[in-house]
This record gives structure tokens, C-alpha cells and sequence, in this order.
């Protein structure tokens, strides 16, 4: 079928029907595309707030401004990997923001309900030996912990969709916005250093990429802070026995783990107000009121209180000193143990099976 147009022919393949509806929406919306693509940061800041405002009010300016750049180098990463995830067919960046929306937020949101606290360098550098125990937790607790990685997985798909949806993103655009993306993760993995606060002065998905960072840099590095020997079975130096009382005495050991010494009642007495719980239970308890372990970790901890050593005797001497139990039992009085930590915690486990 022909038509005369202008005294010319107008065929029937050079007709260009017009777009559909759809499509035209998918070309004209920049300002919503750019919209979405700021939202993954600013809904991260406002889950911090949220969760720990009593804390963020607190820092100083200095921190403050500090944790704001953090706050905008993370939004840029998830902005751009978002961006990248609009494109046709970009199933690596849209796999890659999933996994990462769901442990850098859903798994530092699960931990901070449990712990108060985000994982940061610092835990994961010194805490190898937490891997057992931790995996056991997210074992036993692992319908809350999918349910903590479903919601940020969920946003990520939507968001994705929405983008593709503005038509804000080609392939070209993808393309810059992924290598914005891996120098931001690159940044944060390898020169984001938090020391304030304890080391959580930062959102909690930039404290999440500078933990893997320094993880993998330390095991690259041989770091000895990862790749230490933790504590294995002792070899005690055997105890001579000694004479029994007649006298069978029950005896209970409390010790209290990370108390600072003006916040617990270690000797009774009748004004105690921090802890009168434990006047109530133990009115006649015999208090260690010079006995202090300040060192780094639980395992030396128990070692220098159980045995008498000081925290910098070596690995040789901790392993092959007497503790309580030994001394208990050459006396010929039985022993039992009960603790709430996980005794696969560095190795806790093995090293009082001896």
C-alpha cells in the first residue's frame, strides 16, 4: 500500500509507528533515575541514625564531618553499582549488589541487634577464632539471620527495576558507573581506617568493605595478627597431691568478664548499689578485691587469673602451668566448669580439656 506524500512515495517500510506508551516513559525520567540512584546511601544513613543516634550524637565535630565523607563514599558505591544494574543484561552487577546489600547492611544490621556493635577491621583481624563460634550462632539462629539478608536483597531488586524502568542508564553509562563503583569498594577496602569510637565511627556498609579489605590484605600479608597460633591442649606440669581436710568444702569461682572493678561489688558490703543482686545470692562470699586480668583476650584472661602468671608470659609457659583445676584436684576436691561463652571461641575448648 502507497500513498503520494510531497510528490513523492511513501512506502510501506519507511512508516515508523509510534513508540509505545512504555517505552516512552522508560526515556523520560532522568530526575527519578537520579532520584533512585541516591537513595541506597541516604536510606543507609537513616537506618545508623536510627539505630544508634544516642551514640552518633555524642562524637565530635571532627567525627562527625569524617563519618559524613565515609557516608557519601559509600552512597556513591551503591549509587553506581545500582546504576550499572540497570543495564541491559547486567546480571554480574545485579548479582554483585544483591550479595552486597545483603551482608554489608542486612548482616551488620543482624549483628548490631545482637551485639550493639558493627563488625569493623579491627574484630576481623583479631577475631579469626570467633569463625567457629560465630558460624554456630548464624546456625542456630539462621531463620532470623535469612530474615535480616531478605529485606536488603528485596530493595535491591526493586530499585534495579525502577532504574530500568527511567531509561537513565545505557550501556555506555554502565559501563563508568561499575568502574565507579570498584574504585569507591577499592577505597574502602584498602585506605578506610575508623579509630574513633572504638572503631565505629562509620556506616556499617563502609565498616563492612574495610573488614573484608583488611582480611584479605592480612592474609595476602601473612599478617601474624590473623595467622597467630591460638591457644591448643595444655600439657600441665603435674601437681604433687596434698594432704585432704577431713572438711569437704563446696567452693564457687565467679568471675566476671570485661566489669570494670567501680562497677561490680566484688567484696560484700551493705551499701554496695552496683550489683546488689549479687549481695542478695552471695552474702558471704569471699572477695577478690586485688585479682585483675588486663590484658587483650578472653583466653589470656582466664589463663593469668586460673594460673598466676602475668598476660606476657609465653604461649610455652601458658600451656604447661598449673591452673586451678590441677591444684584443685592433686588436693583431691572435684571440679566442674560453667561458663556462657561459647567454648569454641579461640579455642577455649581445647585448651581446658587437658
Amino acid at each position: 500500500m502507497t500513498s503520494q506524500l510531497a510528490g513523492g512515495v511513501l512506502r510501506r517500510g519507511d512508516v515508523h509507528s509510534t513508540p509505545p506508551s512504555g517505552a516512552r516513559q522508560a526515556t523520560s525520567l532522568p530526575g527519578l533515575g537520579i532520584a533512585l540512584l541516591a537513595l541506597p546511601g541516604l536510606a543507609t544513613a537513616a537506618f545508623d541514625w536510627a539505630a544508634r543516634a544516642d551514640q552518633i550524637g555524642t562524637w565530635p565535630a571532627r567525627t562527625l564531618w569524617a563519618y559524613g565523607v565515609l557516608a557519601a563514599v559509600g552512597g556513591m558505591v551503591w549509587g553506581a553499582l545500582l546504576a550499572a544494574s540497570g543495564a541491559p543484561r547486567a546480571w554480574a552487577a545485579r548479582v554483585t549488589l544483591g550479595l552486597g546489600a545483603a551482608f554489608a547492611l542486612g548482616a551488620q544490621l543482624y549483628f548490631f541487634e545482637r551485639y550493639h556493635a558493627y563488625m569493623n577491621p579491627r574484630a576481623v583481624l583479631v577475631g579469626t577464632s570467633m569463625m567457629p563460634s560465630v558460624g554456630q550462632q548464624l546456625w542456630s539462629d539462621r531463620a532470623s539471620f535469612v530474615l535480616a539478608l531478605g529485606p536488603p536483597i528485596a530493595a535491591a531488586a526493586l530499585l534495579t527495576a525502577l532504574v530500568r524502568r527511567t531509561g537513565l542508564v545505557d550501556a555506555a553509562r554502565a559501563r563508568m558507573a561499575l568502574d565507579v563503583a570498584l574504585a569507591g569498594l577499592v577505597f574502602c577496602a584498602l585506605f578506610v581506617e575508623v579509630r574513633q569510637d572504638g572503631g565505629q565511627a562509620a556506616p556499617p556498609d563502609v565498616l563492612y568493605f574495610a573488614s573484608m579489605g583488611r582480611l584479605a590484605l592480612a592474609h595476602w600479608r601473612h599478617d601474624a595478627a590473623v595467622e597467630r597460633a591460638h591457644p591448643g591442649p595444655r600439657t600441665p606440669i603435674r601437681v604433687p597431691a596434698t594432704a585432704t581436710r577431713s572438711e569437704r568444702r563446696s567452693v564457687l569461682f565467679v568471675i566476671t568478664e570485661s566489669v570494670r572493678a567501680s562497677d561490680a561489688c566484688s567484696v560484700a558490703t551493705p551499701d554496695c548499689r552496683t550489683t546488689p543482686f549479687t549481695n542478695e545470692l552471695l552474702p558471704s562470699r569471699f572477695g577478690f578485691s586485688q585479682m585483675r586480668a588486663l590484658d587483650s583476650t578472653t583466653a589470656a584472661s582466664l589463663a593469668v587469673l586460673w594460673s598466676g602468671l602475668p598476660p606476657t608470659s609465653s604461649r610455652e609457659a601458658m600451656h604447661t602451668a598449673p591452673l586451678l583445676w590441677e591444684y584443685a584436684r592433686a588436693a583431691g576436691l572435684d571440679t566442674a566448669y560453667w561458663t556462657s561463652q561459647n567454648l569454641l571461641f579461640a579455642n577455649a575448648g581445647a585448651w581446658l580439656s587437658s
